[in-house]
C-alpha cells in the first residue's frame, strides 16, 4: 500500500468517517500531521513510512516556533506522531487495525491519571444575560455566541496585543472539524 502524507490524510478521514477514531481526535490530527509534513514537501511526494519524525518536527519547530506556544507546539507533535503511527500500523493490517487508546496513560508515578470530567454549570448565562466585558483580575471575560444554542466565553488579557490574538486565532484555527476535506 501507499504511505504518501496524501495517504495518511486520506486514511484519517476514512478513520472518521466509518467512526473507527472519534472525528475531532482525527480532524485535529490531519490538521497537525498536513501542517508538519508540508514542511518537508507536497503531501504526495513525502513518504511518511521514511520520514525522520524527530527530526521533521524540529524542524516544524523552527520555522513556526513564534506562532505557537510551547503547549500547542507538544500537542501538535503528539497528534502528528500519533497520526503516523496509526496510518503505517493500518497500513499493515487494516483488516485487524484498532486505534490504540490514548486515555489512562500512567502518571510519572505509575498510578493512572483520572479522567477529568467536563464541567459545565447549570446558571451559565446566555448572551442576552451576559454583561458584555466583566474584569476577571488582569483577564477580560467575553461572552462569544459560537452558533444557535451553543456559547463559549474566551477570558483575555484587558491589553491583548496584535501579535497574541493572531496567535489566538491561529490556534482556534486549528480546532476546525469542517474544513475542506483534502
Amino acid at each position: 500500500m501507499d504511505t504518501s502524507g496524501t495517504d495518511l490524510i486520506k486514511f484519517l478521514n476514512y478513520a472518521a468517517d466509518k467512526g473507527l477514531v472519534n472525528r475531532n481526535t482525527a480532524m485535529a490530527m490531519k490538521a497537525a500531521a498536513t501542517k508538519v509534513i508540508s514542511v518537508e514537501g507536497e503531501l504526495d511526494a513525502v513518504n511518511v513510512e521514511g520520514l525522520d519524525l524527530d527530526g521533521l518536527f524540529r524542524r516544524f519547530e523552527t520555522l513556526h516556533k513564534s506562532g505557537y506556544t510551547p503547549e500547542s507546539l507538544e500537542t501538535y507533535r503528539s497528534r502528528f506522531n500519533q497520526a503516523v503511527s496509526w496510518f503505517l500500523s493500518w497500513n499493515r493490517d487494516p483488516a485487524g487495525w484498532k486505534p490504540t487508546d490514548r486515555a489512562g496513560k500512567p502518571a510519572a508515578n505509575g498510578k493512572k491519571k483520572p479522567k477529568p470530567e467536563a464541567f459545565i454549570p447549570e446558571d451559565m448565562p446566555t448572551p442576552e444575560r451576559a454583561p458584555a466585558v466583566e474584569t476577571k483580575g488582569r483577564l477580560n471575560d467575553y461572552p462569544f455566541p459560537v452558533r444557535e444554542g451553543l456559547n463559549a466565553r474566551l477570558y483575555l488579557p484587558a491589553d491583548l496585543k496584535r501579535a497574541e490574538a493572531k496567535r489566538i486565532v491561529a490556534f482556534i484555527n486549528t480546532l476546525v472539524v469542517d474544513a475542506e476535506e483534502a
